[in-house]
């Protein structure tokens, strides 16, 4: 179930995400289509076994607390 329901928050990402990244690198910079410097800032989630993510990020107030912290990239590994 649990991973019926973070493919289907992964679909969905896809499909009103599409083309909303369109950047690319200039010397130390990521610059996007407008010619501005985009800034990420994130968080690492290492979970090395099935199910491969963390329990966390399926609970909406966990993912609202780090967007309000000014978190908008989450690197899963």
């Amino acid at each position: 179930m649990k991973l019926l329901v973070v493919s289907a928050i992964y679909l969905f990402l896809i499909v009103t995400c599409h083309g909303s990244a369109d950047v690319h690198t200039a010397n130390k910079y990521i610059i996007d289509r407008a010619n501005r410097v985009r800034f990420y800032h994130g968080v690492n989630f290492i979970r090395k076994e099935f199910p491969w993510y963390p329990s966390e990020l399926l609970d909406p107030s966990y993912v609202t607390n780090l967007a309000q912290w000014g978190l908008n990239v989450v690197r899963l590994g």
